[in-house]
């Protein structure tokens, strides 16, 4: 996740700087004289000059500065759920290994397989099958929000208490990413019922700013950190030494649960088009 936030914030310079693309790039006389196009399948394909493709790159990034540049942080916000998704299936699949007593787990009794095809599996692959038919036991996928992970995760053994303000801040998070991916950007009837402190009428079009996506890595982290100490009260690292403890990583979640209620105290609703 640490690669995500470098990537936001290098994404962000060059997008200030292609602001400024036409006053910055000359076209010297080599290029000018250079061919700009190509045949392709007897098509001929015109090439953009660099002082086109500036140009381009200044209307884009102009556009994208007056709501913040938007476009961005949505892609991020698509990754870091995406992330939270994988941590998640990652830690079920682990915990399913790691569990020599499968049979013990109530969870596992009512599950169905074909026998033949789940035998002639390797174990990390019967892992993820059988986490994917808990995911369609508990329905996770009609869940809002994090309860689609919770319920998956108390089914395994990792269940546990989310802090509201956490829980909010991460439905908010996959509502805008369902939005973004599912409905172009405009808001659908779900956003508007499960988050009606964004103020948004079905239609509108959703814009993203630094401070949400700062509020959604923040929720995320403290999330990670949660994941993290239910796994090492349910297994114990070998070498305690080398890891931190459990008092530590709580204190790591206060800061973060801190620094989350600071920021959606100077936080804006998020912005919104025609």
């Amino acid at each position: 996740m640490s690669r995500l936030k470098v990537f936001v914030q290098l994404a962000w310079g060059g997008l200030a700087l292609a602001e400024r693309a036409t006053g910055v790039v000359q076209v010297s006389q080599d290029l000018a004289r250079k061919e700009t196009g190509f045949k392709l399948r007897g098509e001929t394909i015109n090439l953009a000059t660099p002082a086109e493709q500036a140009e381009e790159l200044e209307k884009f990034a102009e556009a994208q500065k007056k709501h913040g540049f938007s476009y961005l942080y949505e892609l991020a916000s698509i990754r870091l759920w995406g992330i939270l998704e994988a941590l998640v299936d990652e830690t079920c699949v682990r915990s399913l290994l790691d569990n020599a007593n499968l049979s013990d787990l109530d969870s596992m009794k009512s599950l169905k397989a074909p026998v033949v095809e789940f035998l002639n599996l390797s174990e990390q692959e019967k892992a993820v099958y059988l986490v994917d038919l808990l995911k369609q036991k508990v329905t996770a996928s009609l869940k809002p929000g994090i309860g689609r992970f919770e319920s998956v995760l108390d089914q395994v053994g990792l269940g546990g208490g989310v802090k509201k303000r956490i829980r909010r801040t991460l439905l908010e998070l996959s509502q805008i990413r369902n939005v973004l991916v599912h409905c172009n950007g405009n808001a659908d009837s779900r956003i508007v019922k499960h988050c009606p402190w964004l103020g948004l009428k079905i239609d509108d079009k959703v814009y993203l700013t630094g401070e949400h996506f700062s509020r959604y890595i923040t929720a995320s982290y403290w999330y990670i950190v949660e994941l993290s100490i239910r796994w090492d009260m349910k297994h114990p690292p070998e070498k305690p030494e080398e890891y931190a403890t459990i008092e530590e990583l709580k204190s790591s979640q206060d800061a973060l649960l801190d620094r989350l209620e600071a920021q959606w105290a100077t936080s804006n609703p998020t912005s919104t088009g025609p």
